[in-house]
């Protein structure tokens, strides 16, 4: 038991859905994320450490805290 904790992750900066895989031309793909709820299995955001890989793992709300 190493007492680490962790942050949900159900919300995070995904690519809104539904992604055709366009962006507008003044961006670049990571600013094209917004932060919004899971909408995708292929939502990931690893700079946070959220998305639906960690909300499949069981840690579901952001505003919870989870032991790891």
């Amino acid at each position: 038991y190493d007492k680490k904790i962790r942050r949900g992750a159900a919300f995070g900066y995904f690519y809104p859905e539904p992604n055709s895989g366009f962006f507008e031309q003044e961006q670049t793909p990571d600013q094209s994320r917004k932060y919004s709820i899971i909408d995708s299995v292929l939502d990931s955001d690893t700079l946070n450490d959220t998305g639906t890989t960690r909300f499949l793992q069981g840690y579901r709300w952001n505003h919870h805290i989870y032991c790891q």
